[in-house]
């Protein structure tokens, strides 16, 4: 399953109603991916709240290249300002605890947000899913 796959789950487990924005484009030979406004994979909201969020899944591993590219995005802080809410989620395979116990998929969450005309990454956030659905449901 893929990081958008599962973040997709995530959310519809947690009531949200998501759907991925991102495509490919091109033909003859080759194909390039192209996130919503170069920010991201998945548009979703919570029914009867104010506001939109924008994901971008990828594995937990390629986190820190993808911040790095979002600091870059014009549209990113133009997206933050009016209140759209923008995070990275990564996802990774985490020990469950004692030695023996199975291992777990968890989520690296790292919210954004535009400070002084610019990106910020703000402390991420590692979340098991049911800790994810939690916090996503205003619960945790």
């Amino acid at each position: 399953m893929s990081p958008t796959a599962r973040t997709l789950a995530a959310l519809r487990a947690s009531g949200w109603v998501a759907d991925v924005v991102e495509r490919w484009i091109g033909g003859g030979g080759f194909k390039v991916r192209k996130a919503c406004f170069g920010l991201g994979d998945i548009l979703a909201y919570l029914p009867d709240t104010a506001g939109v969020l924008l994901i971008q899944a990828c594995a937990a591993t390629d986190l820190r290249r993808r911040v790095a590219k979002l600091c870059g995005v014009d549209e990113a802080v133009s997206w933050l300002r009016p209140g759209g809410e923008r995070r990275l989620e990564g996802w990774s395979w985490r020990i469950g605890g004692a030695v023996g116990v199975r291992k777990l998929w968890s989520a690296t969450v790292v919210p954004l947000s535009a400070q002084d005309g610019r990106v910020v990454a703000l402390e991420p956030l590692r979340l098991t899913p049911e800790e994810l659905a939690r916090q996503r449901r205003g619960t945790a």
